[in-house]
């Protein structure tokens, strides 16, 4: 679209490749035309984030695609670099937003952002009601900080939840896991 056809200065919003010409008369009466092609770079596409973890829990990596253009680069909210390319991985230690700056072949920029919640690993404890006892001698294991719980190893374990009996013959190690209702596990 063109703001005018008929004045001598005329602001032209092109969404795609395109020719104008323009043509007048002079006092004259002698008419000329002229011609000029304006191309529209990176037309019919926008860089952007096409993909991204933003629920993540403590510890693990988050993962951002972008397309839609060659060069990428990331930051963080302080504006430090992050990285460059079209993918990033990281592992951030609290809530981010991310911010992706794109350029395609003919120069033209174009940002997007994402934001990256990370939830808190459950504070998992695990108690035992004696840690020194005679072989056979049953104790209770309890286990604090999530909503379930994974006894290992199993046998001679007996699990109810939060808590398991054990009476073991010898040495044993007994290790518990869990998630919590984040869905983050310890």
């Amino acid at each position: 679209g063109l703001s005018s056809t008929s004045t001598g200065i005329v602001w032209a919003f092109p969404k795609k490749d395109q020719l104008y010409t323009v043509s007048g008369i002079d006092q004259y009466g002698c008419e000329a035309s002229a011609e000029v092609q304006v191309v529209v770079q990176g037309s019919g596409s926008k860089a952007g984030i096409s993909s991204a973890t933003t629920d993540i829990c403590e510890g693990e990596t988050a993962k951002l695609t972008a397309s839609g253009a060659s060069r990428y680069a990331w930051f963080d909210e302080s504006g430090e670099m992050l990285g460059q390319g079209a993918e990033l991985s990281f592992e951030p230690e609290r809530d981010i937003t991310v911010r992706m700056e794109a350029r395609q072949e003919g120069g033209c920029a174009s940002q997007d952002r994402a934001s990256i919640r990370v939830k808190p690993a459950p504070a998992l404890s695990l108690e035992a009601t004696k840690t020194s006892i005679c072989a056979g001698e049953s104790i209770i294991l309890t286990a604090d900080g999530a909503l379930e719980y994974q006894w290992e190893p199993s046998p001679g374990l007996i699990p109810n939840g939060k808590q398991a009996t054990v009476a073991p013959l010898s040495d044993r190690t007994f290790r518990v896991s869990a998630e919590d209702g984040l869905g983050c596990s310890a």
